[in-house]
């Protein structure tokens, strides 16, 4: 952390607090090894709001590395950090060089990873996450899935869309009234209306994970954000006007 000189605001909470930390818009451990960017963008954060939001983004990519399914190209990368983090290496043993307090650490993790676990067959396949289901190769009975919540996944994907918007042309714009943001998984994102949307929206990529970031001309503060992380986990993120939210509301 370092004094707040410059008096920043949180793009979290907006608060202007004492000291300020520098929260990375795309979590760093989310990058994988072949990113072909150096380049991780920062936004201003107060250390309440990083320390939170950086235990919910460890938990969420935790949960859906582990879900990702086994042909999947970072598969096996993502998957080496969540065993590092439960205390294991790839091979299952226990990590050396850990001392007994940690070890402890990281195995309480590691049981309430397996704790938020139920019998897949108990899930409704129409509430699974889109892009993440059954494994293929392996009996439906035999597999488990994880229940996430549903709260903290919009948490997680606002603060990516808070920070893009932040870094955005070094505006260093801040979502506040009367602007509003919303966030979405779509279910379908193949289909013909967002496939539209997609197709007008300035693509980045870098080798990891793909945004894109289209407006209306009219409406520069209004912008739409498709963010696909790991080519499997896609949010749409809509910053919209109160008034006009409101008019498409009624």
């Amino acid at each position: 952390m370092a004094k707040n000189i410059e008096q920043k605001r949180c793009i979290h909470c907006l608060e202007i607090p004492d000291e300020i930390t520098e929260d990375h818009v795309i979590p760093e451990s989310w990058y994988s090894t072949h990113s072909r960017s150096n380049f991780k963008p920062r936004a201003p954060s107060c250390f309440p709001c990083n320390n939170d939001l950086g235990e919910k983004e460890k938990l969420i990519s935790h949960v859906m590395w582990m879900c990702m399914p086994e042909n999947h190209p970072l598969r096996a990368e993502l998957a080496q950090k969540v065993y590092r983090a439960c205390g294991m290496g790839a091979n299952g043993k226990p990590l050396s060089g850990l001392d007994e307090k940690e070890r402890r650490i990281r195995l309480m993790y590691a049981q309430k990873l397996l704790k938020s676990t139920v019998p897949a067959t108990e899930i409704d396949k129409n509430r699974m996450m889109p892009g993440f289901g059954y494994h293929a190769n392996y009996p439906e009975n035999m597999q488990r899935a994880t229940i996430m919540d549903y709260p903290t996944l919009i948490l997680v994907a606002s603060k990516v869309v808070r920070g893009l918007e932040y870094i955005q042309k070094k505006q260093n714009r801040y979502i506040e009234n009367p602007y509003r943001l919303d966030v979405y998984f779509p279910r379908s994102p193949h289909d013909a209306d967002l496939v539209t949307v997609r197709n007008i929206c300035p693509i980045f990529s870098d080798n990891t994970n793909t945004i894109q970031r289209g407006a209306d001309p009219a409406r520069p503060l209004e912008p739409i954000y498709i963010i696909r992380l790991w080519n499997q986990w896609e949010i749409w993120g809509v910053i919209m006007h109160e008034d006009r939210y409101k008019g498409l509301s009624d």
